[in-house]
């Protein structure tokens, strides 16, 4: 997806151009996109901003043998969490406790109301100068499987930025000799002997990003898995790039792996971590307090 930077009205704004191919349908993401605003609106949830607006033009301006655009918009932020990993001063331990905690307080809220993310990664995380952090570019539209033997998809997909870093849940890439499975909203075109479904997106495979998130995070910007290791990883876990972290992620990134325990909500999972990390919940009372004062403002 092309990212561009429009000015409206003296506001500065993101317009992401999605490439609708010619027998994808986007009623169902289109309906899924206008239920994320409506719920998870930034007055109610200030850690959470879905597109604010999508604008599909007229068929009749394009050629109707060629894939036609579908624009996507939000605020501008001018930096993600993939900008802050690598910007000086780097993150110490507490800013890095307090980002997690609130990915995590996100990650719950999102699917509390039954909504999957879809692409949790360093870059769909906004972040400001006081490290409160953003998730936002939600994609309901993006395939929720890809073929494993072809990194097309990967690339156009989930690596636009050309950083090879791997954030998608092992089930998400299926096998070679298996058909890709359409776009969510797409129109099926597999025949009642195919071995594979359509399988929709679920929150486990958003568990599975954060877990390689909060790893990132806390290897100062180094990322767990590229595309090589995550093919590698859906054999073998390998989880080497932690092994001289004295951290409580690698335990949790060890137990990520299965599909059933990623089942759990995000909440759980933060038990988890704060129990293990030793941390209590200041940054709990924190995050609450941060809450209260920006309700007030409003």
């Amino acid at each position: 997806m092309k990212t561009y930077i429009f000015r409206v009205d003296g506001t500065q704004v993101v317009v992401k151009v999605y490439m609708k191919l010619l027998e994808e349908d986007l009623k169902s993401s289109i309906e899924q996109l206008t239920f994320m605003w409506r719920t998870l609106n930034p007055s109610k949830y200030p850690n959470l901003l879905p597109y604010q607006m999508w604008i599909k033009p007229s068929s009749t301006r394009f050629n109707k043998s060629t894939a036609s655009p579908v624009y996507l918009i939000r605020q501008y932020f001018k930096f993600n969490l993939y900008d802050r990993l690598s910007t000086r001063p780097f993150l110490n331990e507490i800013e890095k406790l307090w980002i997690v905690f609130q990915l995590f307080k996100s990650l719950e809220a999102v699917h509390a109301h039954g909504i999957v993310h879809g692409d949790i990664k360093p870059e769909n995380v906004m972040c400001t100068s006081f490290n409160w952090i953003v998730l936002t570019d939600f994609a309901p539209f993006k395939p929720s499987t890809i073929p494993d033997d072809d990194p097309t998809d990967f690339k156009y997909y989930f690596d636009c930025s050309g950083h090879s870093r791997c954030y998608l849940a092992p089930e998400r890439f299926i096998r070679s000799d298996v058909k890709p499975v359409p776009l969510q909203g797409r129109k099926a075109t597999l025949t009642s002997n195919s071995p594979i479904h359509l399988n929709p997106l679920t929150p486990a495979m958003d568990v599975f990003a954060l877990g390689c998130l909060v790893a990132e995070v806390f290897l100062d910007g180094v990322p767990l898995l590229d595309l090589p290791g995550m093919l590698k990883y859906l054999h073998l876990p390998n989880l080497s790039r932690l092994d001289q972290e004295d951290s409580p992620v690698r335990t949790l990134l060890l137990r990520i792996k299965n599909i059933h325990i990623r089942n759990v909500s995000a909440m759980n999972w933060l038990s988890v971590y704060v129990r293990s990390s030793g941390v209590l919940f200041i940054p709990g009372l924190y995050y609450l307090c941060l809450l209260a004062c920006l309700y007030d403002r409003s």
